[in-house]
């Protein structure tokens, strides 16, 4: 009986969405930069300090904002992101947003490729 059990935590943990482990991120513009690789930019909900999200995050960019993505930041990845300000993207690479809800602008400068997920919801 234990060993079933053991057994199926072990499945249900391997099977999980990578969201579980997510760090939630959430614009603050406390840099006053508008940078989005400036660490005080950004509060990390999960655990409450500064930071840049990265690969495998979920991004929250409220209220009217403008966040500045620099040339200098070549490839990011993002797992969900929430936006309702304006997000201007510069230079070359690439950018990928696997699910986002947006109500805002995106701004893509330069010969950046950029993929969002076809699970978007966009208005």
């Amino acid at each position: 009986m234990l060993r079933n059990v053991i057994i199926a935590l072990v499945l249900t943990l391997a099977l999980a969405p990578m969201q579980l482990w997510a760090s939630i991120y959430r614009w603050n513009g406390n840099a006053g930069n508008n940078n989005w690789d400036d660490s005080r930019n950004w509060i990390n909900l999960n655990t409450s300090s500064q930071g840049v999200p990265g690969s495998g995050d979920i991004v929250l960019i409220e209220g009217n904002v403008v966040v500045n993505v620099p040339a200098s930041l070549a490839n990011f990845e993002i797992e969900d992101m929430f936006l309702r300000g304006t997000l201007n993207i510069a230079g070359s690479g690439s950018c990928s947003i696997n699910a986002m809800d947006l109500m805002g602008t995106i701004d893509i400068q330069g010969a950046r490729t950029t993929t969002i997920a076809d699970s978007s919801f966009i208005q």
